[in-house]
């Protein structure tokens, strides 16, 4: 990425710290000549893809990661993402608006959940990467990506699946089918929740939890509604559903979806 501006005589060092840090330059002296300087930003100046931690999930669950693009230019930028991940595993944008987001304004980020399927036959304490790149759609093509690596888990008894993506119109319901099974040689009882990361009402079956008795090495099927807001902003929703089993030793699993507004 070239800038191009008229500096006057002050040397091609201080030249260029003018253009880099946006300064104005001093008023030039009676007589001076004026020269052009071409700075070339580096790379690694380019920053659009903000990273999040790395995470854990068991074979056949779902891990989402929230990455932040942010519009690190001086102009309003929409940017093009695109999602990879390890050989076998599975990477999931948001659908709505193509994949792109954007226009952002001059330092302004914009939430993109990432949802990353771990494969079912996944080696435990194995890992697999995800990178999410992030390209502006104008003429300069500039891009920049992120990389998480998930390490897969043990399952501890309990496992939680739904589906990883829903669309969904403003002032309707979108439904996730839920599925919780019981990996013990025992009935356990299980509650489960789901929130929203926008806020919005989520119900399980109907009620704000639903408490089901799961059978010995079997599932029991419930639905996730979620209540999409007449006013809902376009951004995806990234909803979160909880299973919780009570005990000495309290367990928590969790699966989470993508809402997108069509």
């Amino acid at each position: 990425m070239s800038t191009r501006q008229q500096v006057r005589p002050y040397g091609a060092a201080l030249a260029a710290l003018v253009v880099l840090l946006g300064l104005a330059a001093p008023a030039p002296r009676a007589g001076a000549q004026s020269i052009s300087v071409t700075v070339t930003l580096p790379a690694t100046a380019v920053r659009f893809v903000l990273t999040p931690a790395n995470q854990s999930g068991t074979p056949g669950s779902t891990v989402v990661y929230t990455f932040g693009i942010y519009n690190s230019t001086t102009i309003a930028q929409t940017f093009q993402l695109t999602a990879t991940a390890s050989a076998g595993w599975k990477a999931t944008l948001p659908q709505n608006k193509g994949g792109k987001v954007g226009p952002l304004s001059p330092g302004q980020t914009a939430n993109v959940p990432v949802a990353v399927l771990v494969p079912k036959k996944a080696r435990i304490a194995s890992t697999g990467w995800t990178t999410l790149k992030a390209t502006t759609t104008g003429k300069a093509k500039l891009s920049d990506q992120g990389t998480v690596t998930t390490t897969v888990a043990a399952s501890a008894g309990l496992s939680l699946a739904m589906a990883e993506t829903q669309v969904g119109r403003r002032g309707e319901t979108v439904s996730y089918p839920v599925s919780v099974t019981n990996e013990t040689d025992r009935p356990q009882q299980v509650t489960v929740r789901g929130e929203s990361g926008h806020g919005w009402v989520v119900k399980i079956g109907g009620k704000e939890s639903a408490t089901v008795l799961v059978p010995a090495g079997g599932a029991v099927e419930l639905v996730c509604q979620v209540a999409v807001p007449k006013q809902a902003e376009s951004e995806p929703d990234l909803v979160v559903v909880y299973a919780d089993l009570p005990g000495d030793l309290p367990l928590r699993v969790q699966a989470a979806g993508v809402t997108t507004i069509e």
